[in-house]
């Protein structure tokens, strides 16, 4: 008996694992474009994964621990509804998802040990929307998976797809939320000038004082 040849067909009823790093950006939206065109979405399963930077990596230098907890709140708010957002894109897809979200100062680490704990085949990812100076301290986190991740990795570097996530929504949740972390930081100075007030305050009453113990 010959052994039997698979089909072009059947071998693409393996299932492979999906991840795609999101965020509030245009280039994740190429990157689930990207993934969603290219996976077989009646056998592969899609892992959504949002990390956010970890405040105590950009605020840690002079941030009072009260602020640190409001910023990582303000970020656990923000991821939650990305990944609302694309789960809602992969359930009119038809397609079989997890969200995942987590923070950590080296989002590729954390990508790269996702891979490994939940057997992921493809990773598809953008670039992260960064200037230069928070590139040079953070690091590409592009480039890092590239290097590390135990699977193949797409980085997507062009649009992908229609450019919805231009529109208003996506728009207004970083709006939102960048406000959000403005309005904490700024009451934090607001608390933290008053408080030097009521010390210099408090200097000032005693030196008067000391001065008409002795007159």
């Amino acid at each position: 008996m010959q052994p039997k040849i698979k089909s072009m067909a059947e071998i693409k009823l393996v299932h492979q694992n999906w991840l795609v790093a999101i965020d509030d950006t245009p280039y994740a939206s190429w990157a689930f474009n990207y993934a969603t065109e290219y996976m077989d979405r009646h056998n592969d399963h899609l892992y959504l994964f949002n990390v956010h930077d970890e405040p105590t990596a950009i605020y840690g230098g002079y941030a009072t621990p009260e602020l640190i907890n409001s910023i990582h709140e303000v970020e656990e708010r923000r991821s939650k509804k990305i990944l609302v957002h694309y789960g809602h894109k992969a359930r009119l897809l038809g397609l079989k998802y997890t969200m995942m979200k987590g923070s950590s100062s080296n989002a590729g680490d954390l990508i790269c040990r996702a891979v490994n704990q939940y057997n992921i085949h493809q990773v598809v990812t953008g670039r992260r929307d960064m200037g230069d100076v928070k590139r040079f301290f953070l690091g590409s986190t592009s480039k890092y998976i590239l290097e590390h991740a135990n699977c193949n990795v797409v980085v997507v570097k062009i649009a992908v797809g229609p450019e919805e996530e231009h529109s208003d929504r996506t728009k207004a949740i970083q709006a939102e939320e960048s406000e959000r972390i403005r309005r904490i930081i700024e009451e934090e100075k607001i608390k933290e000038k008053e408080e030097e007030e009521r010390k210099v305050g408090w200097r000032g009453v005693g030196f008067i004082g000391v001065e008409s113990f002795f007159d």
